[in-house]
């Protein structure tokens, strides 16, 4: 089974040194390894170079930017036109941003129905489970 990864596991793998932060780096170090299958939208990475430059500096956010685009068996969804125009579809049914309704839709687009992240606002969407980091060991 694939998981659609969140920008915030990303984020936790970065800024963050207690549990959640390992939790979410040794869930990356599994995807590398091929140990789990994961995808994301390339959202994901904009939104984790636009934390990054806020919380750290521009190299760091670049950095991490190239290195999600070059870790090993994670599948980077293009963020497409239909993507997009199913977000919005997504935006009149639920209460969901622009961007977790266009997470939403990149997940259906590849049917994928489980995705990590500490975003509680995705356990009101019907057909897909969220999976917190604290419940990964």
């Amino acid at each position: 089974m694939k998981y659609y990864l969140d920008a915030n596991v990303f984020l936790y793998a970065t800024l963050d040194k207690g549990k959640l932060g390992i939790t979410a780096a040794n869930l990356i170090t599994a995807v590398e390894k091929g140990k789990a299958k994961a995808a994301i939208s390339a959202l994901v990475v904009d939104e984790v170079i636009w934390v990054l430059l806020k919380e750290r500096d521009r190299a760091t956010a670049v950095r991490m930017g190239k290195a999600i685009f070059e870790l090993a068996n994670l599948e980077v969804i293009p963020l497409t036109e239909e993507i997009m125009f199913n977000s919005l579809s997504l935006m009149e049914k639920t209460n969901l941003s622009p961007r977790d309704s266009a997470h939403v839709a990149t997940m259906k687009s590849k049917n994928i129905s489980r995705i990590i992240s500490q975003d509680k606002h995705f356990d009101s969407i019907e057909n897909i489970e969220r999976i917190d980091l604290k419940s990964l060991k």
